[in-house]
């Protein structure tokens, strides 16, 4: 069956070739690559760009894009060249004719660089002439730091169209946005710096430490800039269930727990375990829960307190069918992944993005058990067509990893409810966790019900 798109996409595509500069603000499966290769084939036949460079996550720029862009009838003539390999052959690449390049967002910006210029040279050569460039930043939330070199290398051009697109805007909160709109406008609509900003719309926290919104800033800057932001909704392509699994710590382990936590400090299998801050003892006692802590000397070992996530997932596994999607945090975890697969008789897979063939064996059913960590395999991908079941061994802090992660099998084409499950040792910091992830979660659906009909 021919692919065709929705007729809320089509009207997307004329927004898209009226307004040089738009961010997308689209619900996760939304189509948002398949409305933009449209748009791109309509603007280089009307004569509207000379390139379109695409700048997306690794995983993505190397199959997504390319993937996506052969699919359909009218983008199917379109060459994409993917920047990828060493210094030579990306340089080969990006002298190849075609009209979609894809560059890694790791690969925008020569490492170390502080002032001046601080592009990477695939960077450069990509925009030899931006004027008639279209920029196209996928997962545009990747540039909400401000300071970030990713961010600072884009902002060095005067891109004559820029198309940002992302389903999490601001995941940590208002602030998030000032860079994405900067790269659509200049400042013109919320400032020319972060600092301006700041000054405007958000204040100190009492404990001197970090910024929050001052009452009515949200609604100042929703309004500001609504005539940069197009907002696309999507009806749930399935259901997503969640459910909770404990895997309780005996109480010897449970009360050294709390002892860390009280104390910063604690002797685990003969070493010494401390936390010289609070952030260091927040992020310890994740691992903790999780069942690893990293021992820094000379041999870098992971010490284990305990294996009762491991037990509970090899539970889960051997008692459900079909294939499962594994969200880990930690690089211990993999291990763990690895051995609740063997002991439930399932084939594994660890993702890589180095390695797209990963993704055709997911989504041809050739991989009982995908581990993944939400940073690298948690954005644009199309992972829906190998399962529907996904596992959390430790949430994230991030509200944006969190949904994005979620959304690659919860996406249009899956043909089965999503059940997530996430597993928790109740007492610990991962109850923390999931009431924070709520919270950010919440809040960003309101910054996106702000543009309903936009």
């Amino acid at each position: 069956m021919a692919r065709i798109l929705t007729p809320d996409q089509c009207e997307v595509i004329a927004q898209i070739i009226d307004r040089p500069k738009l961010a997308l603000w689209a619900d996760m499966g939304a189509g948002k690559t398949a409305i933009t290769l449209h748009a791109i084939a309509e603007l280089y036949r009307l004569g509207l760009i000379k390139r379109a460079v695409v700048v997306a996550p690794r995983a993505v720029a190397d199959s997504t894009w390319g993937q996506e862009c052969a699919l359909w009838p009218h983008t199917s003539h379109m060459r994409v060249v993917t920047l990828r390999g060493d210094a030579r052959t990306r340089k080969l690449q990006a002298a190849q004719p075609a009209e979609i390049y894809c560059i890694g967002r790791d690969a925008l910006a020569v490492p170390g660089a502080r002032r001046g210029c601080i592009a990477s040279p695939d960077l450069l050569s990509l925009a030899a002439c931006p004027e008639q460039t279209l920029l196209v930043v996928d997962e545009a939330s990747s540039i909400k730091n401000s300071q970030s070199s990713r961010f600072r290398a884009l902002a060095w051009f005067p891109w004559g169209r820029v198309l940002e697109l992302t389903g999490t805007p601001a995941p940590q909160g208002i602030a998030d946005i000032w860079p994405q709109i900067y790269l659509l406008d200049r400042g013109l609509s919320l400032g020319k710096t972060i600092t301006a900003f700041r000054l405007r719309y958000m204040r100190r926290k009492a404990c001197g430490f970090g910024f929050e919104e001052v009452p009515g800033a949200r609604d100042t800057v929703l309004a500001a800039v609504r005539h940069l932001v197009l907002r696309l909704e999507a009806p749930p392509p399935c259901a997503v269930s969640y459910r909770d699994i404990y895997a309780d710590m005996s109480l010897a382990e449970m009360e050294q727990y709390r002892r860390f936590k009280r104390d910063m400090v604690t002797e685990l299998q003969g070493k010494e375990i401390t936390a010289v801050s609070a952030g260091a003892l927040v992020c310890k006692l994740a691992a903790w829960a999780s069942g690893g802590l990293y021992w820094h000397d000379e041999d870098r070992a992971t010490l284990r307190p305990h294996y009762r996530k491991r037990e509970k997932l090899t539970q889960l596994l051997q008692c459900e069918c079909g294939t499962h999607l594994v969200f880990y945090w930690f690089n211990f975890s993999v291990d763990d992944i690895k051995a609740a697969a063997r002991a439930a008789k399932k084939s594994f897979a660890l993702f890589d993005a180095k390695h797209p063939e990963i993704v055709t064996a997911w989504n041809a059913g050739q991989i009982d058990v995908l581990a993944a960590h939400p940073q690298s395999a948690g954005m644009g991908l199309n992972l829906q067509a190998g399962g529907h079941k996904i596992v959390w061994l430790t949430c994230p802090w991030s509200s944006e990893l969190w949904l994005q992660a979620v959304a690659r099998l919860a996406r249009r084409g899956q043909s089965h409810d999503v059940e997530v499950t996430r597993i928790v040792v109740p007492g610990t910091i991962d109850e923390r966790i999931s009431h924070v992830l709520g919270g950010k979660i919440d809040a960003q659906k309101l910054i996106l019900d702000e543009f309903r009909g936009v």
